[in-house]
């Protein structure tokens, strides 16, 4: 359980998400369904996508190709992180969106721009298929073929909230797949 917490809290707090140490354990065991605030139902949202992605019926993710990650998948991830909140989860971004970063000064600056609303879709449905051909085919490294994942899928940006969260849940959830059993250490 502790791991599970240190994951969840970590993750969180990336983003910016963080929650008063007394309410985290209950946050996490799910015990607590009274949300102080959207950090604490994102907290919560946060631990469905993780307890989802590690429960499923499979034990060897890595031989299970029912677990092969889709954009029903991923949208399922989404759909969960944003679960207590009321953001649009489970669906890709309506508009384009930049990615800001905060200087000391208040200044906002853009970080990058990533793909556009319109292609998001195509290029989702590109990094899935790569993304299986190149852990399929053992023509890279499977450590390097999520990791490029993990660049690519940041890069689209294909939510307007929860990206970084969504990269995280699933980086391991792939880790996990291709043989690695880190992520088990947080159950």
């Amino acid at each position: 359980m502790q791991a599970r917490i240190e994951s969840v809290t970590a993750s969180s707090a990336i983003e910016g998400v963080v929650v008063d140490n007394s309410r985290v354990t209950k946050l996490v065991s799910g015990t607590e369904t009274g949300f102080r605030n959207r950090s604490e139902a994102e907290f919560a949202g946060y631990t469905a996508a993780l307890d989802y992605l590690y429960m499923m019926p499979s034990t060897d993710l890595s031989t299970d190709l029912s677990t092969d990650p889709s954009i029903g998948l991923i949208g399922h991830v989404h759909r969960l992180l944003l679960s207590h909140t009321d953001g649009r989860g489970g669906s890709f971004k309506l508009v384009d969106n930049v990615v800001t970063e905060r200087n000391p000064d208040g200044r906002r600056l853009i970080r990058f721009t990533p793909v556009s609303a319109r292609d998001t879709p195509f290029f989702m449905n590109e990094l899935i298929v790569r993304t299986e051909i190149a852990l399929s085919t053992a023509a890279h490294h499977p450590l390097l073929a999520v990791a490029a994942f993990a660049l690519d899928f940041s890069c689209i940006h294909p939510f307007a909230d929860g990206n970084g969260r969504v990269a995280r849940l699933l980086t391991s959830y792939l880790i996990q797949r291709a043989g690695y059993g880190v992520g088990r250490s947080f159950y």
